[in-house]
């Protein structure tokens, strides 16, 4: 494949994993909001929790950050193949730790939608208390932590990839404020910090979506 057909199709998948990025985005925020509303405002145990538990919520915000845990890092990696014949670095760094977010988030969030959900909807809830993230001590809400950190690098060191044009400058800043907010996320939640925490991710909601959608337009100017 020459250099012009790698190009193409570098863009046209670029094209495809941005657009769809910032879809299952606008759907996990959509959701996740319906779900956090009628969620309780406090851990209430894992029975009472069980006993209000609404499957059709909970898969309408899981599902689509399942997908967006596999198309970010596509979008990453057609970002570094992009610049990747400038020498730079950042693409890079970037697919390292969007990689690592994949891999660790797709393994959390296929937890949720099939065995979590599942005791939840089964009434046999018995033992997935440290898995619910709504609980504050669950293990899947800490790897959701962990997972969005390494998203926030992902962000961060794309972004540093962008120099050039109008555009090309607007999808920087979208990335390294992105990501600067998602990795400050991680911390503020680690330490408590809970209006902080709320802040990022008020920032994240807004810059993320705008940021892929974005970088779709860049990849389909070049088409």
């Amino acid at each position: 494949m020459n250099r012009r057909n790698l190009s193409n199709s570098v863009s046209r998948v670029g094209f495809w994993s941005g657009l769809l990025t910032a879809v299952w985005t606008i759907l996990f925020i959509v959701f996740f909001g319906a779900y956090m509303s009628s969620a309780p405002s406090e851990w209430p145990g894992l029975e009472a929790f069980a006993s209000t538990f609404n499957s059709g919520l909970y898969l309408g915000w899981v599902i689509p950050t399942l997908l967006l845990a596999l198309t970010f890092p596509v979008l990453i990696a057609c970002i570094y193949f992009y610049f990747s014949d400038k020498g730079e670095i950042w693409g890079l760094l970037g697919l390292i730790f969007a990689v690592m977010y994949g891999a660790v988030l797709t393994t959390n969030y296929w937890l949720l939608a099939t065995l979590v959900r599942e005791g939840l909807v089964g009434e046999l809830p018995e033992g997935l208390s440290w898995l619910v993230v709504l609980n504050p001590h669950s293990v899947t809400g800490a790897i959701e932590g962990i997972g969005y950190g390494f998203m926030g690098l992902a962000a961060l060191f794309a972004g540093l990839a962008f120099e050039g044009g109008r555009l090309k400058r607007w999808i920087r800043r979208l990335f390294i404020v992105n990501g600067l907010s998602g990795i400050g996320s991680l911390f503020l939640g680690a330490t408590g910090i809970v209006m902080g925490l709320w802040v990022a991710l008020g920032v994240w909601v807004i810059t993320f979506p705008a940021a892929t959608i974005l970088t779709a337009v860049f990849f389909k100017r070049d088409l």
